[in-house]
């Protein structure tokens, strides 16, 4: 077994020590700014990667806010189109094809049956109309309702009914005339109230 002896005064030994722990606290003050400085890189590092994206976002931005405005005249011009469209359809919606109504009315108008007088809106039409019956035919109102029945089946035709009808000329070996007025609507006809029983 090995003993050790100092024979270095007590004053030498402190003296020592106190020199070692300078020594130690000024590596220990380089190893620290080693480590700062080493931070001070990598925050540096992490900056520069955050601007170096930051610009590429703001350049992407750029481009899509031109983008923005380039496409901003076309959603002007849908807003217009939209808005001239609402405009005609609101036109077209009161218009009526008299064109289309009007060869409607010439299909399924029987040749004995003459209109004196037609006048409509988009809401309906009015018509007085005549019908010559040949003396030797008893056939009264009925090529009036015949003609009434052909006007219910034009699509555009909602409603259709009789206003009144009148026959003259019933004279023995004469023709009759039966002078009617007809009213067409899109909506139902006006109810009529009923007769009073005596």
């Amino acid at each position: 077994m090995v003993t050790r002896i100092n024979l270095l005064p007590p004053e030498i030994r402190q003296r020592d020590r106190k020199d070692r722990i300078i020594v130690y606290m000024f590596l220990s003050l380089i190893v620290l700014a080693f480590v700062m400085f080493g931070v001070k890189l990598l925050r540096d590092y992490q900056i520069n990667e955050a601007k170096a994206k930051l610009d590429e976002v703001r350049a992407e931005s750029s481009s899509v806010n031109q983008r923005i405005v380039q496409l901003k005249a076309y959603e002007d011009r849908e807003k217009e189109l939209v808005r001239l469209n609402g405009v005609l359809s609101t036109a077209m919606a009161e218009a009526m094809t008299w064109s289309k109504v009007l060869n409607d009315i010439s299909i399924i108008t029987p040749n004995d049956v003459v209109i004196k007088q037609m006048s409509g809106n988009k809401d309906g039409m009015n018509f007085k109309a005549e019908v010559t019956i040949a003396a030797n035919n008893a056939a009264g109102h009925k090529p009036v309702a015949k003609w009434l029945i052909n006007l219910r089946r034009v699509p555009s035709f909602g409603y259709v009914w009789l206003g009144s009808s009148t026959k003259a000329g019933n004279t023995l070996g004469a023709d009759a005339t039966v002078k009617f007025q007809a009213q067409q609507a899109k909506e139902q006809a006006p109810k009529v109230p009923p007769v009073k029983g005596k």
